[in-house]
């Protein structure tokens, strides 16, 4: 029977002792397939050392190093996924942890903002525009004009 997660990219076929992440099949120990079974069944919550030691291993007592190497093995095999991993809580047990895809969204409230702020940047280049172009045509409207009236007002040089 295949015990299928909420997650597409992570199921475990207990017939086969095999654990599929991300299109990648691992063969898994019947010990180290037992520690993630009952980790994937207590989903969320955390699964203490001892409860782990007797579902799998028969006595809460025995073989504390044959969990701690499974943990690592099973570490080992989650390592280059993103999906999944085994989180220790210190003092309390171990956690299957799955890390769910969620598309990234696009925060429109930034967008706005820097819209806005765009477009005041935008209001106050074409005021400036504006009143530059206002102050060279004033100052093209006070210069002198060269007309007949302003040569005959100024004195001829000597000579001609």
């Amino acid at each position: 029977m295949i015990s299928k997660s909420r997650h597409k990219a992570f199921y475990i076929d207990k017939h086969t002792n095999e654990v599929h992440i991300d299109g990648q099949k691992t063969k898994l120990t019947p010990k180290e397939m037992g520690v993630l079974i009952l980790l994937d069944e207590h989903n969320g919550t955390t699964v203490n050392r001892s409860k782990l030691l007797v579902e799998v291993w028969g006595d809460k007592y025995s073989n504390n190093q044959g969990l701690t190497q499974a943990i690592s093995r099973l570490r080992e095999v989650f390592s280059k996924s993103k999906h999944i991993s085994i989180r220790t809580i210190p003092k309390k047990g171990y956690l299957l942890n799955r890390h769910e895809y969620k598309p990234k969204r696009l925060n429109l409230g930034t967008i706005r903002i820097n819209t806005k702020m765009v477009a005041v940047a935008l209001l106050v280049l074409v005021i400036y525009m504006l009143v530059f172009v206002k102050s060279i045509q004033i100052r093209v409207d006070k210069a002198p004009q060269d007309t007949e009236e302003s040569s005959l007002s100024q004195p001829k040089a000597m000579g001609n």
